[in-house]
């Protein structure tokens, strides 16, 4: 998937690539992407409108990911079923504060999986009905008939638009074999200047005229019926939570996003887990924009939302933290009685008495565990005790916990 998406090729245009998009052409496997493209043909059988996610033009440079609608969808749903570890992505790795809070969005992608999925095919449903084209005056998108950029309203594009647009991009893409998927889409942008617009879409893709889809997927993908309305508010918003939080982390947006959850009656927590993650799957896992020659992923869109959501609503993180402590301490009990090491073990390995002792030789154990320097001497049982600490820090180290 490397080579045909951001391949090292001399070509004429030559795109950086970010960290994020190598990460994701790592976990983008074949198998993957054979079950995404079974989820798009499960959604298409129940939905058969969806169809024309294939047919439906897209341009960078805001979506460099491919020419269709469908190469954006697909990516979406990669990012839903890939098992690549967020916390790997170098752009997230650097914000050491937000591990737990990146962790808690990798958790958010696994429990809501089958919503998700249903997100990914249903949030651009209203694309095909609210497609626009434009390019600047002068550019050969403009001498080609595609409306002149700013010099009357957005119109409704007609299928001839869209056939010559169409048309145009496969002759581009023949004359410049060189260049792979993305550079493809930005070089055609570069030459004709023809944007494609979906003014609107996210309040179309709500309207009753899509309800019974939102339904039929949902039942098709196994998901209850109850989360009608919350697939619904997520597709609402989809658009205004990139526009919030793109450009910074705006206390008083996530604010509004907490208020809005409210109103709707839903679970303010599951609402904000989920707007997180459709904004990572949207703009950073589905998408690949192009700004001054550098491919990219919106990465730092979800690092604005995790810090306006820091100051938002701290209680959020600090319970990520209570978690992880509790996690933790679950873990660290669950090797001790494994390895056979806990208090009551040991104080019966030790014939250890009642008394304040007993804690003391506990938080050498924790301490020996710990630091392989930390020796116990203890007597006959010495080299017992010691094999039970060495039993404890592998068990330790099987949930990745450093010891």
């Amino acid at each position: 998937m490397f080579d045909k998406h951001f391949g090292d090729r001399s070509i004429a245009v030559k795109v950086e690539v970010q960290p994020f998009l190598r990460w994701f052409a790592g976990v983008d496997k074949k198998e993957v992407r054979e079950q995404a493209r079974e989820m798009m043909v499960r959604a298409e059988e129940v939905v058969p409108e969806l169809k024309e996610w294939l047919t439906t033009p897209q341009s960078a440079p805001w979506h460099c990911e491919g020419p269709h609608l469908a190469d954006h969808v697909e990516r979406i749903l990669v990012g839903v079923l890939s098992d690549g570890s967020l916390a790997d992505i170098e752009e997230f790795a650097r914000e050491k504060d937000l591990a737990l809070d990146v962790e808690a969005l990798q958790a958010t992608l696994h429990k809501h999986r089958d919503l998700l999925l249903a997100f990914a095919v249903l949030h651009d449903a209203a694309k095909p009905a609210t497609l626009a084209f434009d390019a600047p005056e002068g550019s050969r998108g403009a001498s080609e008939g595609f409306m002149v950029r700013h010099k009357e309203g957005m119109k409704k594009a007609t299928e001839a638009e869209k056939m010559r647009y169409d048309k145009l991009y496969r002759a581009y893409v023949v004359s410049h074999e060189e260049q792979n998927a993305v550079q493809g889409m930005i070089g055609f942008y570069e030459a004709y200047g023809i944007a494609a617009h979906y003014l609107g879409h996210e309040s179309e893709g709500v309207t009753p005229a899509y309800t019974a889809d939102r339904q039929t997927v949902l039942q098709a993908f196994g998901v209850p019926a109850a989360n009608v309305k919350l697939l619904t508010e997520l597709i609402r918003y989809h658009i205004e939570v990139l526009g919030s939080f793109v450009g910074k982390a705006d206390k008083l947006k996530y604010e509004v996003m907490m208020a809005r959850a409210g109103k709707a009656g839903l679970n303010v927590d599951v609402f904000l887990d989920l707007m997180l993650a459709v904004a990572y799957l949207d703009a950073v896992a589905g998408g690949v924009v192009c700004t001054d020659g550098k491919a990219a992923a919106q990465t730092q869109l979800v690092i604005n939302i995790l810090r306006a959501e820091r100051e938002a609503c701290p209680k959020r993180h600090e319970e990520r933290v209570r978690q992880a402590e509790s996690e933790k301490k679950r873990q660290y009990k669950a090797a001790l009685d494994k390895a056979g090491i806990s208090g009551e073990e040991v104080f019966k390995l030790l014939h250890t008495p009642f008394g304040p002792e007993r804690g003391v030789l506990m938080e050498q154990v924790w301490l020996a565990i710990k630091d392989k320097s930390h020796h116990l001497e203890v007597g006959e049982h010495t080299v017992e005790l010691a094999r039970r600490i060495e039993l404890a820090r592998e068990i330790l180290a099987s949930y990745n916990e450093l010891v």
